[in-house]
């Protein structure tokens, strides 16, 4: 049992760590190695308010030994299989086992199986969902080829989940504020707040202080802030929002890697 809190501890310690979205499939994937040990780690950005009931607009990630032309499949595979018709609908949230819902046999049914599952022999797997903004939630499938996943498994999931969803939400305010910005915008941005002036970013970003000076001057105009101090100062406290509250005293974040690839 100590043990097990342990491991748990990591996992938040390692996803309260992430400055943005972007980085928590990665992070989760490689504190999750020991807590519940799996081969694989997906992150799907899923609507539910899709005409059809479900959609996975994007995938952030693939399991290992799948190319990315196999990407389409394994959305297709995602989308059939019977984990997510028990999960997402109702966002119940709670890991699903496959193995609670679906035969072996039934599951070498599923469409695009061979493409996706067979060639990796990732027999064995489990869902959780994060809830996101209205309408959208992001399923987490881990997966891993030796022994099903264990009630022990389960219970570490299921008592990680609420301080995971509670990180993730505050991650998604963070992003939707700023996602108004383009990528360049954020990183004037960003240098801005660091007290950074026109000169000195146009010097670490390569180019003219005057496009710099263009590029605030969108800033304030999408963020309707009055000056380039109001602006980063907004900016210092989306981050600060977003920041992890405290960590676990004396505890290691991430150690290994656990068959995430960004795309």
């Amino acid at each position: 049992m100590t043990a097990d809190i342990r491991a748990a501890l990591d996992v938040l310690e390692a996803v309260y760590s992430a400055a943005d979205l972007e980085q928590v499939p990665p992070v989760l994937a490689a504190a999750l190695a020991e807590a519940v040990p799996h081969d694989y780690l997906v992150w799907g950005d899923v609507r539910t308010d899709a005409a059809d009931g479900i959609e996975i607009p994007q995938l952030e990630g693939s399991p290992a030994g799948v190319p990315l032309a196999g990407i389409e499949a394994l959305r297709g595979y995602l989308l059939a299989h019977p984990g997510n018709a028990v999960q997402l609908p109702h966002r119940q949230g709670s890991p699903v086992r496959w193995s609670d819902v679906i035969t072996p046999a039934q599951h070498r049914r599923v469409p695009y199986y061979s493409e996706v599952i067979a060639p990796m022999g990732a027999e064995h797997g489990v869902q959780i969902s994060l809830p996101g903004m209205a309408g959208q939630v992001y399923c987490v499938t881990i997966g891993r080829s030796r022994s099903d996943f264990t009630d022990r498994d389960l219970a570490v999931l299921t008592a990680l989940r609420p301080f995971l969803a509670r990180r993730i939400a505050r991650l998604a305010t963070t992003r939707r504020e700023l996602d108004i910005l383009t990528s360049r915008e954020a990183t004037v941005l960003a240098l801005v707040s660091q007290g950074l002036t026109n000169y000195q970013i146009a010097r670490r970003l390569g180019t003219s202080p005057r496009t710099v000076a263009k590029h605030l001057e969108h800033i304030l105009a999408k963020l309707n802030a009055p000056s380039r101090a109001a602006a980063a100062a907004r900016y210092t406290l989306l981050q600060a929002n977003a920041a992890a509250p405290a960590r676990a005293p004396g505890r290691p974040t991430v150690r290994r890697t656990a068959g995430f690839h960004a795309l």
